[in-house]
């Protein structure tokens, strides 16, 4: 499970990516050389081939090192490749580097969205050579809308939707409501993963906290959640939330870190701030 994003900057496109549940080694991601144009949420057994004048391209994004914990990350610049407003300019020679920063191109000019994406095992001492696509996702494009559905964990209750909406000046409005809640303040938390089903930390990982808390984005904005966190609300005696909030910076498009495609936990604050919190429900933020 795990996810990539790809941003236009003013120097190059920046590919940020996650990917957990791997066997420790090193892997590559490659944006298949024809279009599928799908629908948002369409998989990729769902999509249709269709050729690009004949003229192939193909991406190989890496390496991505997997270490005992399964986990891999990519948070990397390639300068000289973006878009203004067209399809993609890019180099049209392959470019490689056996220390790792390396991308195939056979075309120069192409557009990313509707492409196939597929993560391979990597042989790092070679050539690129990549072994059988392990996991796949259609490339679409961004999204300023989210949206959350929430579920219980084990033993819990709850119910209710959070809903984002991110405008022309980069703000993003979360609406949340919800209900079957517990008398008492909550705490809602952004995670890397989306993997709700686990309910363990491996699951949906850790609170989501880029290492790298500058974004790509004119003016240059801050990550804006400590740990995640999207803030703390209180359930009154009808056990509901009926929130508004606005956040100064953008969240669900627009910059290399987003929450599209990541869970958010609702937690109950225990009434002595020295307790853990319990985890009551999760929900993946997606599109729509």
């Amino acid at each position: 499970m795990g996810m990539a994003h790809f941003q236009d900057t003013v120097t190059g496109m920046r590919v940020t990516v996650a990917v957990q549940g791997l066997a420790p080694g090193t892997y590559a991601l490659r944006a298949d050389e024809f279009f599928y144009g799908p629908l948002e949420g369409d998989s990729c057994a769902e999509s249709q081939k269709t050729d690009v004048n004949g003229q192939p391209v193909v991406w190989l994004f890496g390496p991505l090192e997997a270490g005992k914990d399964g986990v891999a990350r990519l948070d990397r610049l390639y300068e000289g490749i973006g878009n203004d407003g067209g399809p993609y300019s890019v180099p049209a020679l392959p470019v490689y580097s056996k220390k790792g920063a390396f991308v195939t191109i056979k075309q120069k000019q192409f557009s990313l969205s509707g492409r196939k994406l597929t993560l391979h095992k990597w042989a790092a001492d070679a050539q690129p050579e990549l072994g059988p696509p392990i996991s796949c996702a259609i490339v679409h494009s961004d999204r300023t809308f989210g949206e959350a559905t929430f579920k219980p964990f084990p033993g819990q209750r709850i119910n209710g939707t959070a809903y984002f909406e991110q405008g022309e000046d980069n703000r993003a409005l979360l609406e949340l409501e919800l209900s079957e809640l517990t008398v008492g303040k909550h705490r809602l938390v952004v995670h890397e993963f989306a993997d709700c089903d686990n309910v363990t930390a491996t699951g949906v990982g850790e609170p989501y906290q880029p290492e790298k808390a500058e974004l790509v984005t004119e003016p240059n904005y801050g990550w804006p959640l400590k740990q995640g966190d999207l803030g703390t609300f209180t359930a009154g005696e009808q056990g509901t939330l009926n929130e508004r909030k606005i956040f100064r910076h953008p969240l669900t498009s627009g910059s290399p870190h987003i929450i599209r495609g990541r869970a958010i936990v609702v937690e109950r604050l225990a009434n002595d701030a020295s307790q853990k919190a319990t985890r009551i429900g999760c929900g993946m933020v997606t599109g729509f």
